[in-house]
C-alpha cells in the first residue's frame, strides 16, 4: 500500500512539473520564434546572428543585466522580444566601463539598441520589464552584427 501511494505521488509530481515545464516552454518558444523572425529580416540587411538567443523571465518592474562580448569593427543591433503577457520591454546598452551607449525606453515590446564597437570587450544589456500582465513574463535577446 505504501509503495503504491509513493508511486502515485511520484507520478503526480512528475506530471505537474512536466506540465509546468511545457507551459513555460511554450512562452519561451514564443519569444524564440519572434527573434528567429527578426533574424531573417536582419540577414536581408547584411547582419548575422552573433550570439545564441538569451532567454529569461522577469516580473513586472524587475530588471536583469546580460553580459555580451562584442568584437571590434562591427556594428551591432541587439533586439529584445517578450511573450504575449508583456506589453512593454525596455533595454539599455552599457559599455565595459558602465557608460550608457544606447537605450530603447519606448512603450513597446520590441526594444532595439545599437552600437558600433571600437574596442572588443564585454558590454552589458539591461533588460527592464516595464509592463507584464501575467507574471512572470518571458523575454529574449538576439544580437546581430555586420
Amino acid at each position: 500500500m505504501k509503495r503504491t501511494t509513493i508511486a502515485l505521488a511520484t507520478v503526480a509530481a512528475l506530471f505537474a512539473s512536466t506540465a509546468a515545464f511545457t507551459l513555460q516552454d511554450r512562452w519561451v518558444q514564443q519569444v524564440r520564434n519572434q527573434l528567429r523572425a527578426a533574424a531573417q529580416a536582419y540577414e536581408r540587411e547584411g547582419y548575422e546572428m552573433t550570439h545564441r538567443i538569451y532567454t529569461g523571465q522577469l516580473d513586472d518592474g524587475e530588471s536583469e543585466r546580460v553580459a555580451l562580448t562584442l568584437d571590434v569593427g562591427r556594428e551591432y543591433q541587439i533586439i529584445g522580444a517578450c511573450d504575449n503577457d508583456c506589453t512593454d520591454l525596455d533595454m539599455v546598452l552599457f559599455d565595459g566601463r558602465g557608460r550608457e551607449l544606447d537605450s530603447d525606453l519606448l512603450e513597446d515590446d520590441v526594444p532595439i539598441v545599437a552600437t558600433g564597437v571600437s574596442r572588443s570587450g564585454q558590454f552589458t544589456v539591461e533588460v527592464r520589464m516595464a509592463n507584464c500582465n501575467v507574471e512572470p513574463c518571458r523575454y529574449g535577446i538576439g544580437a546581430f552584427g555586420r
